[in-house]
């Protein structure tokens, strides 16, 4: 399938005119990373906007006292890089760091900020992308204070959904650290190991050879996480 056959299925671009998505495509770049591999750094210069394609990243910061926070979690038919286009930042203002080994397009960012102005389908389909994100922080936020149980469940969705194109919260998480899973529900990692193991145990998650998968929507409805 080519690139612009590939783009064209993605939610985001799934209303854009052929031609206007043929003139953003034009000039692009590929780009692709092992796991752990950072794919934009906090400072530096911003130039482009990046499409995720294939696998799965992280947008992270670190607080003051130096501990990692997960800001948004990325997979395919993602954008990232977009913010300081929109803000008109010459600086990215986060990380960007690939979970698992990843790929996908690399847009002059003067291209998409010129379309951006004349194509009401890419600005609305943008604003869809963005507050599908924004949900996703409001939703993770809130589950602060709630048990550790819920938090690693909460987690694992997320996961899920931002592995599958579909966002199907039952979809198979790829493989990577407990450390993640721990940094994205907000707890310590022995914590986190210790929950897994347990809902491993009663069959609530799953171990497959292509990774971890919550069984069913069954506890994720019981704990109010898909409301």
């Amino acid at each position: 399938m080519s690139q612009h056959a590939l783009c064209q299925g993605l939610p985001l671009f799934r209303e854009v005119p052929h031609q206007l998505l043929t003139s953003l495509l034009a000039d692009h770049r590929p780009f692709e990373a092992a796991a752990d591999h950072p794919l934009i750094v906090q400072g530096d210069w911003s130039d482009s906007v990046f499409l995720l394609l294939n696998g799965l990243a992280k947008v992270r910061r670190f607080s003051f006292s130096g501990q990692e926070v997960t800001v948004a979690l990325l997979g395919p038919g993602d954008l990232f890089g977009e913010l300081a286009m929109l803000f008109r930042q010459d600086q990215r203002t986060a990380d960007v760091v690939a979970l698992v080994p990843s790929s996908g397009l690399k847009l002059r960012r003067s291209t998409f900020e010129g379309l951006l102005r004349t194509s009401p389908e890419l600005s609305f389909a943008l604003a869809v992308h963005l507050g599908r994100r924004l949900m996703a922080q409001g939703h993770r936020l809130g589950l602060a204070q709630e048990a550790a149980t819920t938090r690693v469940l909460a987690a694992l969705m997320e996961l899920a959904r931002s592995a599958s194109l579909e966002h199907d919260p039952l979809a198979v998480i790829p493989p990577l650290p407990q450390r993640e899973i721990a940094i994205l529900a907000g707890l310590a990692r022995a914590t986190t190991s210790s929950i897994l193991s347990r809902l491993r145990a009663k069959g609530v998650v799953l171990e497959t050879k292509e990774g971890l998968r919550i069984a069913s929507l069954d506890p994720l409805q019981t704990l109010g996480l898909l409301s």
